[in-house]
């Protein structure tokens, strides 16, 4: 992956954002410009590479359950 291939990523998916829909029954996800679109890819090293609207401050409210799980299985294990 590089910055290019993700820009290009970014952009050719911006036309299928009408075909989601804003959470509304979460009141901060409610609130988002559901025209936002952007991505991130830190690597070990430090590199980061971005594409789109990753400026923009934004709610996490869903996302964050799959970073936890993915720490509690890392902890616990699948069992």
């Amino acid at each position: 992956m590089n910055q290019d291939v993700l820009s290009k990523i970014v952009e050719n998916n911006k036309g299928l954002i009408s075909q989601g829909a804003v959470a509304t029954y979460i009141p901060e996800l409610a609130k988002v410009n559901k025209d936002y679109l952007g991505a991130v890819i830190a690597y070990p090293d430090g590199t980061m590479l971005s594409a789109g609207d990753t400026k923009v401050r934004f709610a996490i409210e869903s996302i964050s359950k799959t970073v936890v799980l993915a720490l509690a299985l890392l902890d616990n294990g699948e069992e």
